[in-house]
């Protein structure tokens, strides 16, 4: 098994809308607002590049560039675009069968160019491959399950964490959503664990969804975190407030964090509606983002929506018509909330940098809408005037 010194080095790095466009505020009170400005990031994609993916992180390498690590599902890639050049860098193509088979990616973490942990589908083994995409060593983890079914998968909002060497492995239920299980599997579901990749073993942590997270009816078991400042900071889609977590996950710290312009989180009425309609018309929380620039959190506030019969299903659960901004400082106090424009940026495609916060604009149904090119537009935390 070839083991790197760039892995090990990299583990060490790691540890230590108006009519101008406009976001207008959520709240006429609140200190903070998202600013849209004109500055915007254009990435011209290939024909076989999908212009929206559930998987992309920004990765800044030692040297100073900036890159985009993208996940293309269907060529069984990661692309790493720079973000200055504003093109293609080059791209690791994870094999599907020989000695580099990788399998089908559903996700991936960068901790450099030559260390990527890929976390395929159907199994509980993460690869770590390098930028030539060869097999630099695997990672079993099926020792944790216990009996338990979960599957890992470092994606948008949900990334694998490192302390050191080991592994802090986000654990969503088989199926996402936990809709066809008991009462009793939900309870016993656990969100982390945690795989120590020098020793090779490793345990669940136990922390799982808030006590009174069903007391009103089933809500999907979907949620996001971030680790920053030594802590995981956890958002549930279905519940208001944000839940601190020391690494190990044994003391928690619970953060009230309600959104003013979203209605109570509602069960799923089984009797009623389908579940896929639920998930597109319910209001609710998605990811939780840290901006280490200007210490502030960013919480995605997804709201409700009124299917119509003309609506197509999959493509408004996909991109979500309307959502705001929750910005809060480190001690999670909420500094103001901000409504973005409708039917204009996609939720899921963000990224932290220097200058701000960019949004993903390739809504399709945005009048400038391209799957031609990856089009970002940038954002400023702006303090109000008191």
């Amino acid at each position: 098994m070839k083991r790197t010194a760039a892995f090990l080095a990299a583990l060490a790095l790691f540890s230590c809308q108006g009519p101008s466009g406009q976001a207008p505020p959520a709240e006429q009170n609140a200190s903070y607002r998202l600013e849209a400005t004109d500055e915007r990031i254009s990435i011209p994609l290939d024909e076989g590049t999908p212009v929206t993916s559930f998987c992309m992180f920004p990765y800044f390498a030692p040297d100073g560039t900036r890159y985009l690590a993208y996940l293309n599902e269907g060529r069984f890639e990661i692309l790493f675009f720079d973000l200055d050049k504003q093109a293609l860098s080059h791209r690791v193509t994870l094999a599907q069968d020989g000695e580099n088979k990788v399998g089908e990616p559903k996700g991936f973490r960068v901790l450099s160019l030559d260390s990527i942990f890929v976390t395929p589908a159907f199994t509980t083994v993460t690869f770590l491959v390098n930028r030539e995409g060869e097999v630099l060593d695997r990672f079993d983890y099926g020792e944790l399950t216990g009996g338990m079914p979960f599957f890992a998968r470092s994606g948008t909002g949900i990334e694998m964490d490192f302390v050191g060497s080991r592994m802090f492995i986000p654990l969503r239920f088989p199926g996402g959503y936990g809709d066809m299980a008991t009462q009793e599997e939900r309870e016993r579901h656990r969100l982390c664990g945690v795989y120590d990749t020098a020793a090779r073993a490793g345990q669940f942590l136990d922390f799982s969804f808030p006590e009174d997270y069903w007391e009103t009816g089933f809500k999907p078991m979907s949620f996001s975190r971030v680790l920053a400042n030594g802590r995981f900071a956890y958002s549930f889609y279905f519940h208001h407030d944000i839940f601190l977590c020391d690494p190990e996950h044994a003391t928690v710290e619970r953060k009230p964090a309600r959104s003013a312009l979203i209605e109570e989180l509602r069960a799923w009425d089984y009797e009623d509606e389908r579940y896929l309609e639920y998930l597109t018309s319910a209001p609710q929380y998605r990811n939780i983002i840290h901006d280490p620039y200007r210490k502030l959190y960013y919480r995605l506030v997804k709201h409700a929506f009124a299917l119509e019969p003309e609506h197509d299903l999959l493509r408004e659960l996909r991109y979500p018509a309307r959502f705001s901004v929750m910005i809060f400082d480190e001690d999670f106090n909420l500094l103001g909330e901000t409504l973005l424009p409708e039917r204009t940026y996609y939720a899921y495609g963000f990224i932290v940098a220097e200058e701000g916060l960019y949004f993903q604009q390739s809504h399709p149904d945005h009048p400038d809408f391209t799957e031609d090119s990856l089009v970002f537009r940038l954002f400023k935390p702006v303090q109000n005037e008191i």
